[in-house]
């Protein structure tokens, strides 16, 4: 894997939660792990918008109260000032997210 490619088939088994994240001039993204039973906990997000994408496992996406269902190839555009809410299936879930670049956030992650 080099610094502007990522393939999931070489994920190392021991890997931290954001296992993969390019560094350009006008893009953030991620590649994050949530095993099963993690979530990021409810935020609004007033900046920006940004697109989710499941690659791996299960979960859903609960934006302003509306669960929609992540499975492997879904792409969800969380749109900016709405509550989000991510939880990880009981496989988990590995997912993308991309946005414009600005400065960080991380959101919590807990357990259910």
């Amino acid at each position: 894997m080099t610094i502007d490619q990522f393939h999931l088939a070489q994920v190392p088994q021991d890997h931290g939660r954001n296992i993969w994240q390019p560094s350009t001039d006008d893009l953030h993204m991620n590649v994050l792990v949530l095993r099963g039973g993690e979530e990021i906990a409810p935020h609004v997000n007033r900046a920006l918008d940004v697109i989710v994408t499941c690659l791996r496992g299960s979960g859903t996406i609960t934006i302003d109260d509306e669960p929609v269902p992540m499975l492997p190839g879904s792409i969800v555009l969380i749109s900016q000032g709405t509550n989000r809410h991510i939880q990880a299936g009981d496989s988990g879930m590995v997912y993308t997210t991309v946005h414009r670049k600005r400065g960080g956030l991380m959101p919590t992650v807990s357990s259910r």
